[in-house]
């Protein structure tokens, strides 16, 4: 249904968001 492909979408960007952030050496201290 629509959610499961709003949440696929939604981990999906913050896959990207964190995988990016972890290669720039870039991480918020609120993240373990």
């Amino acid at each position: 249904g629509g959610t499961e492909r709003y949440n696929y979408g939604e981990a999906l960007g913050k896959s990207i968001l964190f995988y990016d952030a972890q290669r720039s050496g870039k991480l918020p201290a609120n993240n373990p």
